[in-house]
């Protein structure tokens, strides 16, 4: 694993591995049906629902619970596509979107979690270089929602560790690999979705090898998938790309590497890498934003 992953400098203003990134959480020995999760796993992974009036809100994305009142999530998510005002509110503790409470049965045992939650969101903040449909590569697709409250964090709702930051051009963890998990929506695309929180897993390629296809590639973009058909139909627009560290270690955690961005979207795209939002990249900006919005 990349040696910056190995500490985390956020100290004083996020949470820390032991509170953030599910320590210990073994996916790859409950998968329970195919790409399905346990209803335990990935228990950061935010349901974004947005509005033009105030009232009738539509389910368009996803995010990660970073902060007991922070959520981060692609640009596009956040902003409405006709420029008008849009409201938001994200639920948390969700894994199956057809029942409340959610209950998974196994063999000897059943699990139920509690009834998911509902938060306003009260603070919406784009990154300032996010110029949205102008630019065709989508580059600073990157987003703060700031919840209206503190949420409690539990076994079912916990925020994901961030990574210290790394302004090189080529990031360290080309060829590694990582989960990608969701609903199976985007902001553009519905691909029938399903009700139950699935999983998939994406290879990181090296930069250099996504502008091959992507020549335009930004710095703060990374390139995962095209070597298989998984892909991010089992993921949402705005959700995790989410790598372990250190890999296979009793004590690993789950970081954010990168936020599903728009344009690369599809559940054909083999051969195609995907393109994400490198979180790394905007560690210092994410600080900044949280620190003086607090």
């Amino acid at each position: 694993m990349p040696s910056a992953y190995a500490a985390l400098t956020l100290k004083p203003l996020l949470p820390q591995p032991g509170v953030c990134g599910g320590i210990g959480m073994d996916i790859s020995n409950r998968i329970v049906a195919g790409t399905d999760t346990h209803i335990t796993d990935f228990p950061w992974m935010a349901l974004l629902f947005a509005t033009n009036d105030g009232e009738e809100y539509r389910q368009t994305c996803g995010g990660s619970l970073i902060h007991e009142r922070w959520i981060l999530t692609a640009g596009h998510c956040a902003l409405s596509p006709d420029g008008s005002q849009l409201f938001l509110k994200a639920r948390l503790g969700e894994w199956n979107t057809s029942t409340a409470p959610d209950c998974q049965e196994f063999k000897t045992e059943r699990i139920c979690a509690p009834q998911h939650i509902d938060i306003n969101v009260d603070r919406i903040i784009v990154h300032e270089q996010y110029v949205g449909q102008l630019d065709p590569n989508y580059a600073n697709d990157i987003a703060l929602l700031r919840l209206n409250r503190v949420v409690s964090f539990s076994e079912f709702v916990l925020p994901i560790c961030l990574p210290v930051a790394n302004f090189n051009d080529e990031y360290a963890y080309a060829d590694y690999a990582m989960d990608i998990a969701g609903w199976g929506n985007t902001e553009r695309i519905r691909f029938g979705g399903s009700p139950v929180k699935r999983r998939a897993e994406l290879n990181v390629v090296s930069l250099a090898s996504c502008r091959q296809i992507h020549p335009k590639v930004m710095s703060g973009q990374l390139g995962a998938g095209g070597s298989t058909s998984s892909g991010t139909c089992h993921g949402d627009s705005g959700g995790p790309l989410m790598m372990q560290d250190p890999i296979g270690s009793e004590k690993s955690a789950y970081y954010l590497a990168g936020i599903v961005s728009v344009g690369t979207v599809s559940c054909n795209n083999h051969g195609q890498p995907m393109l994400f939002t490198r979180v790394e990249y905007y560690i210092p900006w994410v600080i900044s934003t949280i620190g003086a919005n607090s």
